[in-house]
C-alpha cells in the first residue's frame, strides 16, 4: 500500500512537470553555439535571429529583448511565425515582442525560428549585450499550459575601432595556426 502511495505520488509530481523552453538570440547566424559576440562598424545593422528552444509545441510566445547598453538603436522585427503578430512595443532599453495564434490551429514544434530583430549601431567602441527579460516574457502551449521562459542564451555586439581590430587581430593569428 505504501509503494502504491509512493508511486502515485511521484506520478502526480512529474506530471506537472513542463519541460523547459528557453530562447536564443542568434547573431552569427548559427544556432546554437552561443553566446555570440560579433563585430560591428558605427552605422551598420544587426541582424539578430530569435529561436525558440525546447519541446513539445507552442501556440504563442512572448519575451522582451533588452539593450541596457543603449549603443544600439532598435529598427524593427521580421515575425517568422503564421500567428497573429503585436507590432512591437518599444519602451528603451527594451522591447517587448508578441506572437499569439489565436485560433489554435497552426502550432510550431519547437524549436523554431520566432523572427528577426534589426538593431543600428549607434555609439562607436562600445559592447553592447542582448538579454531576455524573462520576468516579462512567457510562452502557451499546444497542453494548454503556460509559463516563463526558464533560460535565454544572449549575445553581444562590439561596435567601433577595437571590433576591427579584433578582427584583424584575428586574421594574424589565423596566418600563423
Amino acid at each position: 500500500m505504501k509503494k502504491a502511495l509512493a508511486v502515485a505520488f511521484l506520478c502526480a509530481i512529474f506530471a506537472g512537470f513542463v519541460a523547459a523552453q528557453t530562447i536564443e538570440l542568434d547573431l552569427d547566424g548559427t544556432p546554437g553555439n552561443g553566446p555570440d559576440v560579433v563585430p560591428a562598424a558605427v552605422s551598420d545593422y544587426i541582424n539578430v535571429d530569435v529561436y525558440i528552444n525546447g519541446t513539445g509545441m507552442l501556440f504563442s510566445a512572448n519575451f522582451t529583448i533588452c539593450n541596457l547598453d543603449g549603443s544600439l538603436e532598435f529598427q524593427g522585427y521580421a515575425y517568422n511565425t503564421p500567428w497573429t503578430n503585436t507590432p512591437p512595443v518599444v519602451t528603451p532599453p527594451c522591447v517587448l515582442i508578441q506572437a499569439t495564434d489565436f485560433t489554435f490551429g497552426s502550432p510550431l514544434a519547437m524549436p523554431f525560428l520566432h523572427g528577426t530583430a534589426t538593431y543600428h549601431a549607434a555609439v562607436d567602441a562600445s559592447l553592447d549585450d542582448l538579454t531576455i527579460d524573462l520576468a516579462n516574457s512567457g510562452w502557451f502551449n499546444d497542453q494548454f499550459l503556460s509559463g516563463a521562459f526558464s533560460d535565454f542564451v544572449g549575445g553581444s555586439v562590439q561596435i567601433g575601432s577595437s571590433a576591427t581590430e579584433q578582427t584583424n587581430w584575428g586574421a594574424v593569428k589565423d596566418l600563423f595556426r
